[in-house]
């Protein structure tokens, strides 16, 4: 039978990990509580850089009837078609299902698609080029602790299997260069008012 001081310090730990707001079953303690506290953290900041700062579910959200991102089907592709004398596209579906989504992809691939535009070496369309759609140019100013935050925020969503068909590609094209992204900015310099904001007016692409 459990003491009343572990009890009292087992009610604690539960507590604070419900507050973190994850479901996963975690050892008791102060290093797991901040540990999970921790994750949450990324994850939250990175639903805000996909979904406020870049504003990846404008394009990779279904719509609904009043044509605002759907918040059941959130990333799951198609929410844009796109169509140029280059390429047709619609936008992907970025879910961590296995067959229609990013579910197979590594932490490296989904890296590379955000900040260099280009597909994993594996798969459909192995190491093509995304679509001008895709802000590459603006988003290679991503620091890497908000890419790792992107990151674990996209392995967090819940998987929805919604097949997009492929990009037809009718010929060259690349994305035009933008000097502060590729300039990029260190977490020190975040502390700056005036380079955060550049910062995130360069996520957003709003050059």
């Amino acid at each position: 039978m459990m003491d009343p001081m572990t009890r009292r310090e087992a009610d604690t730990s539960a507590a604070l990990i419900e507050v973190t707001g994850l479901t996963k079953t975690f050892l008791l303690g102060d290093q797991t509580v901040h540990a999970v506290a921790a994750i949450d953290l990324t994850i939250a900041r990175g639903d805000y850089l996909v979904n406020s700062a870049a504003a990846c579910s404008h394009c990779h959200s279904p719509k609904d009837e009043q044509g605002r991102p759907s918040a059941t089907n959130r990333l799951s592709g198609g929410g844009l078609y796109v169509v140029t004398p280059a390429f047709e596209a619609y936008a992907s579906n970025l879910t961590p299902d296995r067959e229609t989504g990013i579910g197979s992809w590594s932490d490296d691939d989904i890296k590379r698609a955000i900040v260099q535009g280009v597909r994993p070496s594996h798969g459909r369309l192995a190491n093509t080029t995304l679509a001008v759609p895709m802000y590459s140019n603006f988003f290679k100013v991503f620091t890497p602790r908000d890419l790792d935050a992107v990151v674990a925020y996209l392995r967090s969503i819940p998987p929805v299997r919604n097949p997009i068909p492929p990009p037809i590609y009718k010929a060259a094209f690349s994305g035009q260069r933008y000097p502060d992204a590729d300039r990029g900015v260190t977490d020190q310099e975040l502390n700056n008012p005036v380079m955060r904001g550049r910062y995130l007016a360069t996520l957003g692409h709003c050059m």
